[in-house]
């Protein structure tokens, strides 16, 4: 069931030619530890899209790492 969750988006903007733009990936490593190497392979088909690292993987609830990491992914999005 997560699984279809997780494709869908993904899929939705590969139908409107989703392109040229940059992404990130967050993930609850709670209960769907897989879904940004899920998103990631369906992305990587993608024209002219750039994967910005690192991955947020927030597990129960966010902590001063999480906080970190984001701040990380947020400078490398700009």
């Amino acid at each position: 069931m997560h699984g279809r969750l997780f494709t869908s988006l993904p899929i939705y903007l590969k139908a409107k030619n989703y392109q040229k733009r940059k992404v990130a990936f967050m993930e609850n490593g709670s209960w769907a530890p897989m879904a940004a190497k899920i998103m990631k392979g369906i992305v990587e088909g993608f024209k002219n899209i750039e994967m910005v690292d690192p991955v947020v993987t927030i597990k129960s609830t966010m902590n001063d790492e999480n906080i970190k990491t984001m701040e990380e992914l947020a400078d490398n999005l700009l």
